[in-house]
């Protein structure tokens, strides 16, 4: 059994694992922040948010726009954008854990796309994700701080596929070897058998009166 091939999976999920250890280090970040959050108020807090989601729009929408080459997708993120914001009121609210999350979910996708080099839908299921975990569950700092988990993983395969292009190279250089051993083996019984033929029928030729003492020279 070809155990290289599973090694790509088994970072992705031990990475994985680490991203999920990661993920209550980003929620109490997530809560640090949101805490503070009064958007009517337009504070420090919000105005980091009102940031983060901006940046968040922008690698959405841009990949977007390089898939659809539909500029007008350019108005809507604003939009979307503000209709959250009105929907908040203060801290941890449906638009904080949009933002924050969707953010997350961003990065996360872009990570994905570059290491498994596809092209940008990762990045397009990564925010959607995110949005509706943190629109979801904005209360919960953990959750919300769950899209990372892809980016972890996807470090994690890119760590496993050379350790298993590696194996596989030396497993295939191991059965090379072994062929050919096998292969000198089975010539050297080959020559053994047919010497051995060789020596029996000479004997019988001299017990018969024949002269074979070229032959057996030849042999020796």
């Amino acid at each position: 059994m070809n155990k290289a091939k599973f090694y790509p999976l088994i970072f992705a999920v031990v990475f994985g694992i680490v991203g999920i250890i990661i993920c209550p280090l980003m929620g109490n970040l997530y809560h640090s922040l949101a805490k503070d959050v009064k958007w009517s108020d337009r504070n420090e807090a919000s105005l980091i948010f009102i940031a983060l989601g901006l940046i968040s729009y922008f690698i959405f929408f841009t990949i977007i726009v390089a898939i659809t080459e539909f500029a007008l997708l350019y108005l809507l993120a604003p939009g979307f954008l503000i209709i959250l914001i009105e929907l908040s009121t203060d801290g941890c609210s449906l638009a904080t854990g949009v933002i924050f999350s969707s953010l997350i979910g961003a990065i996360s996708g872009e990570i994905v796309e570059a290491i498994v080099h596809k092209d940008h839908t990762s990045t397009v299921i990564c925010w959607i994700f995110g949005a509706i975990i943190g629109g979801i569950f904005y209360n919960n700092g953990f959750i919300v701080s769950l899209p990372i988990v892809p980016a972890f993983a996807s470090i994690g395969y890119a760590i496993g596929v050379p350790i298993k292009e590696r194996a596989e190279i030396k497993r295939r250089e191991e059965l090379e070897r072994e062929r050919i051993r096998r292969e000198e083996e089975r010539r050297r019984k080959e020559y053994e058998r047919i010497m051995k033929e060789c020596k029996l029928k000479l004997k019988q030729w001299k017990e018969e009166g024949y002269d074979v003492s070229e032959l057996e020279e030849m042999l020796k």
